[in-house]
């Protein structure tokens, strides 16, 4: 599922053919900046940026970063400035970062808790780039990304290495261009400043997406999380999705359009612009006709959502392309699937680990189902480029990887594919996908209710599953309105923030479309509890020699809830697992994989952030890189709890290319 720092694979593949930046440094896109609303007062740096292009144009000096271009000062009197060099790019950590939460639903009765955490000393102390790496007994070469914190001798970090509760004001905080913040969409301040080493927690409020940005040294290693936990009939299940980072195309991999299925693609922007969008869609047929999937608006530092079924109607298994235009876009599709008043689970679909389909390709284990149960494990996948792709699929194992030579696929172009997975070899911690052609891929778990008789609820559970009385899943809305949280000129209901985080609702136009970003009218309780189904999902990604990592909401609000950390290697490596407590403690665990092996850990008590960085057999790092995923599964008495989310590669490098003029 890996390979070494990058390397051609023995498929004769490139960086490029993994999607990722040929530096080698995780998936391409530019960093954004945070939104508008938070900068007042402060630097916007993208319009200054410009500025400063524009005279460095005059003056012959301009800077950009994510694969822009240095150019020094003019050399020679009346060089031609198209006569120019390109000296080798430098690697340097990331100097901003913005990752992108998407939320709930405004009529879900869910909570959803948000995480957001810098990287402890333990994650930025590692090299950055193939010229700083360094062996194990070297000191380390300090990367700017986190707060350090003092550490005693077992290797945790102390509690007064945290910034003290009644530390600097937020309106301190706000003034420092540096540090970094979480921020509800359509906040009109500056949301809550992270004071490491512990990390941030915030209830979010329902229809609002949560922005995770970081300056300065704040920005390597940052992440966020969300958890959604709905258990009431009608918002019944779980759903975990990292905060991700904008670009300008993502995919979405999974879901599945049925009766009773609500598949919301929720669109945010951190940028301090609107960004435009359009969505393409595919099912088992080829790419299908659009309604209203192009000139999609995402106001700056907002939200916009769109009922999937609205734009591409009766696709039952989706595949989701977002590009943008005018800036960074972060995607998610949130699903809630209910077979009349039997409920079928949630979950969130994050975007692929890669900016583009590739041909080599890994996918984490997803979490088990319960013993005994009806489930079914499926891998979805499409080759969206004009050749059809010839697809090898191997299973990593405890034990070593096991060809799986009946699942090796022959992919027409342009069509989805689904595999069924109910064979797999016992201890698969994930799977490797090996195509000619490049290919997006996930698998999917649903887990049936089990067969039985529906009881009779008693008071409190009467008060705990209210439901749409027509039995219908609570977050449907009209297939021809989106919620933004900002005006536009569309047919979207609008939703503003106000500084006190609370959701309030304006329809303009007609009553009609104020109705679906409210509370379901006229609710009843059920007067029988059913037994409950589960989803989940997780996408594959292309290994980076970057460190990977999520933060982690409190599984505790599942019930009976707990965490498992699942990862794999190709090559051997060793890998180091940085735990984050909620009180800001952090110790490492070392594991080490062999060639097509994985591990599966349980998660300690308390954590709320994990990163994974790796070494090499010499001690050098970083090391060939792991594909992890985390579980939170639990039960109650209807039913399972269980979700899922491949870690993403975190903010880390960027590349600076320095531009002269040539020489005669």
């Amino acid at each position: 599922m890996t390979t070494s720092d990058l390397a051609p694979d023995d498929d004769g593949s490139s960086p490029e053919d993994r999607g990722t930046s040929p530096d080698g440094g995780g998936p391409a896109g530019a960093t954004v900046a945070p939104p508008r609303s938070w900068a007042a007062g402060r630097s916007r740096w993208w319009r200054t940026g410009l500025a400063a292009l524009a005279l460095a144009g005059l003056v012959g000096a301009a800077t950009a970063v994510d694969g822009g271009t240095l150019v020094g000062p003019e050399e020679r009197p009346g060089t031609d400035d198209a006569a120019m060099t390109s000296a080798p790019g430098e690697v340097v950590p990331v100097g901003s970062a913005a990752l992108a939460c998407p939320g709930g639903s405004e009529a879900e009765d869910a909570t959803v808790e948000v995480v957001a955490a810098q990287a402890p000393q333990s994650v930025s102390s590692v090299g950055t780039a193939p010229g700083s790496r360094q062996s194990s007994g070297s000191s380390p070469q300090a990367v700017p990304g986190a707060a350090p914190a003092p550490e005693d001798e077992d290797g945790r970090e102390d509690e007064d290495g945290r910034e003290d509760e009644d530390g600097p004001e937020d309106e301190e905080a706000g003034e420092n261009d540096e540090g970094a913040r979480l921020v509800l969409s359509g906040d009109a301040d500056d949301g809550q400043a992270l004071r490491p080493p512990g990390p941030s927690i915030l209830d979010l409020p329902g229809g609002s997406a949560a922005f995770v940005v970081g300056e300065g040294d704040a920005a390597p290693g940052l992440v966020g999380a969300q958890l959604a936990v709905g258990t009431g009939a009608g918002v019944r299940g779980a759903a975990l999705a990292p905060c991700v980072r904008a670009a300008e195309e993502q995919w979405l991999v999974g879901g599945g359009g049925g009766a009773g299925a609500t598949e919301l693609l929720v669109l945010t922007n951190p940028g301090p612009d609107p960004v435009t969008v359009t969505v393409r869609v595919w099912g088992v047929d080829g790419e299908v006709a659009t309604t209203g999937a192009t000139g999609l608006v995402v106001p700056p530092g907002g939200r916009a959502d769109h009922q999937l079924a609205a734009l591409a109607p009766g696709v039952e298994a989706p595949v989701v392309a977002v590009s943008a235009t005018g800036g960074p876009v972060a995607a998610h599709l949130n699903l809630l699937v209910r077979d009349g008043t039997t409920d079928l689970g949630a979950g969130t679909v994050a975007p692929a680990g890669t900016v583009a389909p590739a041909k080599d390709i890994a996918l984490p284990a997803l979490p088990s189902a319960p013993d005994g149960s009806s489930h079914r494990t499926t891998l979805r996948l499409l080759a969206p480029g004009e050749e059809e792709a010839v697809v090898d699929v191997t299973a990593l194992t405890e034990d070593g990887a096991v060809r799986l030579p009946d699942l090796v696929t022959r992919l027409a172009s342009g069509r989805i594919l689904e595999v069924d997975l109910g064979d797999l070899p016992a201890g698969t911690t994930g799977l490797r996908l090996r195509s000619d052609a490049p290919v997006v891929a996930a698998v999917g778990l649903e887990v049936d209710p089990q067969e039985s008789e529906p009881q009779e609820a008693s008071v409190d559970d009467a008060a705990a599953t209210d439901a749409a009385a027509d039995g219908s899943a609570a977050t449907d809305a009209p297939d021809d309105e989106a919620v933004a949280t900002e005006p536009s000129r569309d047919e979207a209901v609008v939703t503003d923030a106000p500084a006190d985080g609370a959701a309030v609702t304006t329809a303009p136009g007609t009553d009609t479309a104020g109705a679906t970003a409210s509370p379901p009218q006229g609710s009843v309780a059920e007067p029988l509890v059913r037994t409950a189904g589960e989803l989940a999902w997780v996408s594959a990604t292309v290994p980076t020699a970057d460190p990977v990592g999520t933060a982690l909401p409190d599984p505790a609000a599942v019930p009976g809830g707990a965490a498992r950390l699942v990862l794999s290697a190709v090559d051997a490596t060793t890998a180091t697992v940085h735990w984050l407590d909620q009180d800001g403690g952090s110790v490492t665990e070392d594991v080490e994989l062999a060639n097509d092996t994985g591990r599966l850990l349980d998660v300690p008590a308390g954590t709320r952030a994990v990163w994974i960085t790796t070494t090499d057999p010499r001690g050098a790092a970083p090391g060939a890189g792991v594909v992890a995923a985390v579980h939170v599964s639990g039960a109650d008495g209807r039913g399972p709890f269980l979700a899922a989310a491949t870690l993403p590669a975190v903010p880390w490098t960027t590349t600076v290319t320095t531009v002269r003029p040539a020489v005669p």
